[in-house]
């Protein structure tokens, strides 16, 4: 709040009460004054009085809050950096004494730059395990498939998001927001299972396909910063916002039907059912990954730079192993 308000007061309580003003001066934290300037325009209150406000606002306890806030550099809480709602899980996690309470204070200590690292190494491996051993090419089809899910429903979150900093109303859009996400998977699988049926796939379609969403994530990460430095009127944003996500839909969904259609060419003793499964699995661990940890932790433009990390790792894989696919 100080930097954005010249003068900053926090009234100790309960439920703590901030105050801001833009000019120095403006605001106390001193009951004698209060209670002064309630005599003296003549307000009657039954509650906030001269007998309450000298316990609430006692100079030991607003000592003490201050030394409380002060005593730590903490992350300062911003729309693209929502801090204080992993702050929050915290508190609730302690007071509940959660299973999650040390994996949570673990990482609130740890640096943005190492989880990123963290997140990139955890796919990696996730890649070069499976394309190492088994069927080269119907694994790295599943690996396309899980970055497919992941990415679709990590992206819808962001979008989602974005849509409410930037535009302000999600909830009166949020049907909108999945119907045009949803429109956009059935346009992207209808346009492959043509192509399929006259056998036009191939992994290097698969890697194009990953190309395009790399591209996309690079495109969501600019506008998010071009939207927080600059401010486009309201239309312009939901009409944007709006694309990106039937964009993303579409690109799912041709990834999806391709990866799978290339999976079960190798693998035709195995179930179709195998690779929506995995569709499945990726988009549910994004949706706690990213809802849970790393947009609170990291913020959005963090989060989508490890995002495109994951998706340049698979993206590189299928450059190095499809050709031999």
């Amino acid at each position: 709040m100080t930097s954005s308000f010249e003068e900053v007061k926090v009234l100790p309580g309960f439920n703590n009460v901030f105050l801001a003003c833009r000019a120095e001066g403006s605001l106390f934290d001193d009951w004698r004054t209060l209670v002064a300037r309630l005599e003296a325009r003549g307000i009657s209150t039954q509650f906030v009085n001269e007998n309450f406000l000298p316990e609430r606002l006692s100079s030991l306890r607003v000592t003490l809050l201050k030394e409380a806030i002060s005593a730590k550099a903490r992350r300062t809480n911003h729309d693209l950096n929502p801090i204080c709602y992993f702050y929050n899980s915290i508190l609730w996690s302690k007071q509940f004494k959660s299973l999650e309470k040390s994996v949570m204070l673990f990482l609130s200590r740890v640096q943005a730059r190492w989880l990123i690292g963290a997140i990139g190494l955890l796919f990696f491996l996730l890649f070069l395990l499976p394309v190492s051993f088994g069927s080269r090419s119907s694994n790295l089809a599943l690996g396309a498939i899980f970055v497919a899910g992941f990415t679709g429903i990590f992206v819808e979150i962001i979008v989602v998001l974005s849509f409410q900093i930037f535009y302000g109303y999600v909830y009166s859009m949020i049907g909108l927001i999945f119907t045009l996400f949803m429109l956009g998977l059935a346009l992207g699988a209808l346009i492959i299972q043509k192509r399929a049926v006259k056998r036009k796939i191939s992994f290097g379609a698969l890697t194009r396909v990953q190309l395009f969403q790399v591209l996309l994530i690079i495109s969501l990460l600019v506008l998010t910063w071009v939207l927080s430095e600059t401010s486009p009127s309201g239309p312009a944003v939901m009409i944007v916002l709006l694309l990106l996500m039937t964009a993303s839909g579409l690109l799912g969904g041709v990834e999806f039907v391709l990866a799978n259609h290339l999976f079960l060419r190798r693998r035709t003793t195995l179930k179709a059912g195998t690779g929506y499964a995995v569709d499945l699995f990726g988009a549910s661990f994004s949706s706690l990954l990213a809802s849970a940890l790393l947009v609170p932790i990291l913020g959005i433009p963090s989060t989508l730079i490890a995002l495109l990390l994951v998706n340049l790792i698979c993206l590189g894989y299928l450059l190095v192993f499809s050709r031999a696919a």
